[in-house]
This record gives C-alpha cells, sequence and structure tokens, in this order.
C-alpha cells in the first residue's frame, strides 16, 4: 500500500540521516544536511499518516460490513498511534536540530537559537491541535499518541533546563508550552469521549459517521 511505501521510503532517509549527522562532529556544515534530511523523515512520515487515515476511513464500511471491528481497532491503537508517536519524535527533534545548526553553524546565541526553536515548536503544537480537533476528526479521534510524546519531550526539556519562577525567559517559555500542551491533552480526552458516544459532534471537512459508527 502507499502508507507501507512511505514508511520503507523513511527508513532508508532516516539511515541516511543517522550516518550524516555521526560525520557532523568532524564537519559543522553536515548539520545543515542533516537538518534537511531530519525535515525529509518529517514530510515522509506524515505522508504516511495521511495514507494510513485515508485507507482506513475508506475502508469502514467494508470492515463494518463483515464485522472486522477488532482490525479497525487495531489500526487505529497499534499502527496509527504507533507512526504519530515517531511523528511526535520527530517534529521534537527536527526543532533542536534547527537550534544546533542556529548556534554551532550560523553562530547565534544560545538563548535566541532556543526561542526561535521553542516558537517553532508551539506554532506546530497549535495547528495540529487546531486541525485535530476541528478539521480532522474524522481521521485522528482516537489518536492521542503525539500529545503524550510532546508532554514528555518539553517535561524532559524543563526538568533539564529549569532554573526557577525567576529564571531566563527560556525556561518560561518552555512551562507556558508544557501548560498548553497538558492543557490540550486534556481537552482530547473530553472531546474523544464524547464523541465516542456521539455527544458532540463537529468537523468542518467531513460529515460525521451517524450510523455504525465504530
Amino acid at each position: 500500500t502507499r502508507m507501507l511505501i512511505c514508511y520503507l521510503v523513511n527508513f532508508g532517509i532516516n539511515t541516511s540521516w543517522i550516518f550524516i549527522f555521526d560525520q557532523s562532529f568532524a564537519n559543522r556544515y553536515l548539520l545543515i544536511l542533516a537538518m534537511i534530511f531530519l525535515l525529509a523523515i518529517s514530510i515522509v512520515l506524515y505522508l504516511t499518516l495521511y495514507f494510513s487515515y485515508l485507507e482506513l476511513y475508506q475502508s469502514l464500511p467494508e470492515l463494518e460490513e463483515h464485522g472486522r471491528r477488532d482490525l479497525i481497532w487495531c489500526q487505529r491503537i497499534i499502527v496509527q498511534n504507533g507512526i504519530s508517536f515517531y511523528v511526535g519524535w520527530t517534529s521534537v527533534a527536527q526543532c533542536l536540530n534547527i537550534n544546533i545548526v542556529l548556534i554551532h553553524v550560523a553562530g547565534v546565541p544560545d538563548w535566541v537559537g532556543t526561542i526561535v526553536c521553542q516558537v517553532i515548536l508551539l506554532l506546530i503544537i497549535l495547528t495540529y491541535v487546531t486541525c485535530d480537533a476541528l478539521i480532522l476528526d474524522h481521521a485522528t479521534r482516537y489518536v492521542l499518541a503525539p500529545h503524550l510524546v510532546l508532554i514528555w519531550a518539553v517535561t524532559g526539556a524543563l526538568v533539564n533546563h529549569w532554573q526557577g519562577p525567576s529564571g531566563d525567559v527560556n525556561s518560561r517559555f518552555t512551562l507556558a508550552i508544557l501548560a498548553l500542551v497538558v492543557a490540550a491533552t486534556i481537552f482530547k480526552i473530553i472531546i474523544m469521549a464524547l464523541r465516542h458516544r456521539g455527544i458532540w459532534r463537529l468537523n468542518l471537512l467531513v460529515k460525521d459517521r451517524q450510523d455504525g459508527e465504530v
């Protein structure tokens, strides 16, 4: 399938990125190439997720007709959440890679590079949370992995670099991002439960399935 092809392509790019990043310790300009390859990994993984959502949504009527709800839930819980977990880590890694390039190649101050990457991460979070809740619910309703990854990653960054309430702007910005992610995760769980029970239906692009919804 198209999803599997994209996933295999991702492995090839990922392998190349590992070798490039390893050699970047000897040549810092290879960090730019590593950043490009990591961006390619993210794009291919987003395509993998897209095809996964599309193929499952198109197959729902047939799977429901044959009583294969087990396959539907396996796809949602194992495949889609698994790939989304991978996408979440790759997105965070991309921000870190940009930070490394800004500091070690472009020569910007540490705090400036960190702020830039925090803003990029914040934009990614806001875009995903908005699309997940208002546009892509028919596909991503049961996908919670990105929220959990972001909580894990941002908490790790905060614990390692926290300098107290009166610390630098980077620490306070990280704390604000963590608070946003936690709030978004709680909101996600609530609306997922409500929509699963058919209490709250909202989708700006695709009409929710009214009959035989799984």
